[in-house]
């Protein structure tokens, strides 16, 4: 879908061309090489390092300083649970923050 976009930019003529086609040829081989890995590696990735049954004991050298840094992440993962929890619960203080700091933000552009 991206390669839609910027695949046209690669075939500008004129001026635009000069600037515009290197841009989006770099663009496209960045966007399908992403694409490869996202097809490829990532399943293997994931299927060797989210395996539930796997230990990290199992794991040697930097798979192994992967997952525990990764069991590290479970801490981020509950501050952001508590957090959502709690601005669910006060709808309205978030809603006021958010304008409140909208209204900030248009005093700071207008002045």
């Amino acid at each position: 879908m991206l390669l839609a976009v910027f695949i046209p930019i690669a075939n500008m003529s004129g001026v635009t061309e000069r600037f515009f086609t290197s841009f989006g040829l770099t663009l496209a081989a960045s966007i399908i090489i992403s694409y490869v890995v996202v097809i490829t590696f990532i399943p293997m990735l994931s299927s060797r390092i989210a395996d539930s049954s796997s230990n990290y004991k199992e794991f040697k050298g930097f798979w192994q300083r992967f997952y525990l840094w990764s069991e590290k992440y479970k801490i981020l993962e509950s501050f952001y649970v508590q957090t959502l929890k709690w601005v669910l619960k006060h709808k309205t203080i978030v809603i006021g923050v958010i304008v409140g700091v909208f209204v900030l933000s248009l005093f700071f552009v207008c002045n």
